[in-house]
């Protein structure tokens, strides 16, 4: 799990799930990998594949899949399991509750890649923190990412390294294709993002008086304005291809003048050991974890010396290049081989299966269940006596916070066996708060209630850490409290919000379904609006979050109030059937809101979808539904989120 699914056709973490599950499913293992994009038949090489759909974004896409492979596993149990990615290590105690071990292979240390905001590098640290309790077993692919983690974190790993095959490959055009000649291009593979230096390689090659070319390799989905930047060249030595897998990959390997690896951040990098196993001369940037691999058979650089270093290489003789290709060829079938790889995979997979089963409670676990459920009735039962707190997320989180604290101080003094999983059991209650989120807010806003998971596990964590420290370590016990509570603050402060208001309009592009809603004494539909951007908020005098949202819809109506082009209407649903224009109109009135007030008996919602309140839709002038924001979360900024959009739609 973590990777996005087999046959390979994105980076390292898939060959790697490829070459490891087909070559176990050969030694009759059954082994089950999950996958972002659905194969053709649900058995390839004798490997089931699971697909399962994920959130099509740079900062969920691996979260999300990986939530949902988790859920899938839960319910379909296996022996053991093996997750990808340091970014999921908040998944792992979910199987290992049910008696499934769990192995997390971590890869490099993603938090330094250039390409994660502030944000996410902030999760891959907390993340390398979870990896040190939360898995069974934690798997490093370099020595270098091994000692990082005794260093850091006083975390033993078991190292296995990455694999290759190793000789040349037999051509199958796909040099022809590109207009590249066996021997004359340098080659570069890498997924084309800032890290991986893909722009430094192309600007000194450049500036190398050569007749040979130069194969960029790689693609990235969310790297795209980096990737213009790196194409935006007139060199016609150069070409760009985009991603080349399979027979095409191992070709280019195995016949180009050398390869050149320029990645800064990671562990053991696919690429350059593939390189390597095919006898290339490998030139690479000067990294511990690099040099680790191919120091004494490659040619070290940095980012000053590239470009001599290429021309060193060109000036080579035939027999010296040819010497260094065979030596990282041979460093490759003693070091790299899959063979072996799959051996420690093997020998691993089945000392968990019989050793790693998750610690045994003695002390009444089935309480620490309860306190979970009890937290989250708190925060249930919080938010429905106070509708403030109910209808903004950052009041939720901080209940939620608070809640989970508490359980984990009441639970903190009886514990038997590993403390973390009394906070693991502690912070299931999270999942039936998200749960009734979802339920009450619908799937748009799932990030930010997914959110809750790890908000409730930490907190719990850090209660039963304070409980179990004050008589024996009080300052500890303070500090730790102190410190989840600068960080509970943080996220509630600062990263809610900025959840909540991505999260919050739908974007659509669809023609509106016909309807009639009552305006004064005159019908109006979209016949009516089009030509206008127009704004339909539906909302009840009833509906608490309708009543706090108003005010924000009024003050945007009055930014448009003379501008002709847009049609702003507060629909009142009237859905209870007790109720008239005249009701709504008087309600308004009260309030000294100035919104145009239309009234629909339950027509306009049902043609239009609306199955919730507060909706708010918004129409461009061809009449077309362009965006949708369902409920009300006082953390965002409706107010000027709304007018931008409307200011979009009138460009």
């Amino acid at each position: 799990m973590g990777t996005r699914g087999i046959p390979a056709n994105y980076g390292g973490f898939e060959t790697f799930a490829e070459e490891l599950a087909t070559r176990l499913a050969e030694r009759g293992h059954e082994v089950r990998v999950y996958c972002r994009y659905r194969w053709t038949e649900p058995v390839w090489r004798g490997v089931r594949l699971a697909y399962l759909p994920t959130v099509r974004h740079k900062y969920l896409d691996t979260i999300a899949h990986t939530f949902l492979a988790t859920l899938h596993l839960v319910a379909h149990r296996v022996d053991v399991a093996l997750y990808c990615n340091g970014a999921n290590a908040i998944f792992t105690p979910w199987p290992r509750l049910l008696g499934m071990p769990v192995a997390l292979n971590v890869d490099g240390l993603e938090r330094k890649r250039k390409k994660w905001n502030a944000l996410a590098r902030a999760w891959y640290l907390i993340s390398e923190w979870l990896t040190t309790f939360c898995p069974s077993r934690v798997v490093t692919d370099a020595e270098q990412i091994a000692a990082y983690y005794r260093t850091r974190w006083g975390k033993s790993t078991t190292f296995i390294p990455y694999g290759a095959e190793t000789g040349p490959a037999a051509a199958n055009g796909t040099l022809e294709r590109l207009g590249l000649e066996p021997g004359r291009y340098f080659l570069y593979v890498s997924r084309m993002e800032p890290e991986n230096n893909a722009l430094l390689v192309r600007q000194c090659f450049e500036q190398v008086n050569t007749e040979l070319r130069l194969a960029l390799i790689g693609d990235a989905p969310y790297a795209q304005d980096y990737i213009r930047q790196v194409s935006d060249t007139t060199d016609p030595r150069i070409v760009m291809p985009g991603a080349i897998y399979g027979q095409g990959y191992h070709e280019l390997q195995s016949h180009s003048f050398a390869y050149i690896h320029a990645t800064e951040v990671g562990g053991t990098h696919p690429a350059l050991i593939e390189a390597m196993g095919r006898g290339a001369v490998v030139l690479f940037l000067d990294t511990p974890e690099n040099a680790e691999v191919a120091g004494g058979i490659g040619l070290a650089f940095t980012p000053e010396t590239l470009t001599a270093r290429l021309r060193e290489v060109l000036e080579m003789p035939q027999q010296d290049r040819a010497a260094l290709g065979r030596r990282a060829a041979d460093r490759v079938r003693e070091r790299y081989s899959w063979e072996a790889v799959t051996d420690s995979y093997e020998r691993l997979l089945r000392e968990m299966r019989i050793q790693d089963k998750f610690p045994q409670v003695k002390t009444r676990p089935w309480l620490d269940l309860l306190a979970g459920v009890v937290a989250i009735v708190v925060v249930v039962g919080g938010c429905i006596a106070v509708h403030r707190i109910g209808s903004d997320f950052r009041g939720i989180y901080a209940l939620t916070a608070l809640a989970f604290f508490l359980a984990g101080v009441v639970r903190g003094k009886a514990f038997a066996g590993n403390l973390w999983w009394k906070a693991v059991r502690l912070s299931i209650g999270g999942l039936l708060g998200t749960a009734a989120l979802i339920m009450n807010n619908g799937f748009h806003r799932l990030p930010v209630m997914l959110g809750l998971i790890p908000v409730a596990m930490a907190v719990s964590a850090a209660g039963v850490v304070a409980r179990r420290d004050w008589l024996t370590a009080r300052a500890r016990s303070l500090g730790v409290a102190g410190t989840m509570a600068a960080l509970a603050a943080i996220v509630i402060l600062a990263v809610v919000p900025r959840m909540s208001e991505s999260s919050a309009f739908e974007a659509l592009d669809r023609p509106s379904p016909a309807f009639q809603m009552t305006v004064g004494d005159r019908s109006i539909g979209p016949t009516e609006l089009r030509g206008r951007v127009s704004v339909l908020a539906f909302w009840a005098s009833w509906c608490l979050p309708c009543i706090r949202e108003l005010p924000e819809l009024d003050r945007t109506y009055k930014r448009f109030a003379n501008d002709s082009r847009v049609a702003f209407y507060a629909v009142d649903t009237g859905l209870l059937g007790n109720q008239t224009a005249d009701d709504g109109r008087h309600f308004l009135e009260r309030r000294r809101l100035s919104l145009p007030m239309a009234f629909d008996p339950g027509e306009a919602s049902r043609a239009l979808g609306v199955d919730a309140l507060p909706t708010l839709l918004i129409l461009d002038r061809n009449g077309h539904i362009r965006y949708v924001h369902h409920g009300y979360d006082g953390s965002e900024d409706m107010e000027g989120a709304l007018a931008n959009r409307i200011d979009q739609l009138l460009q």
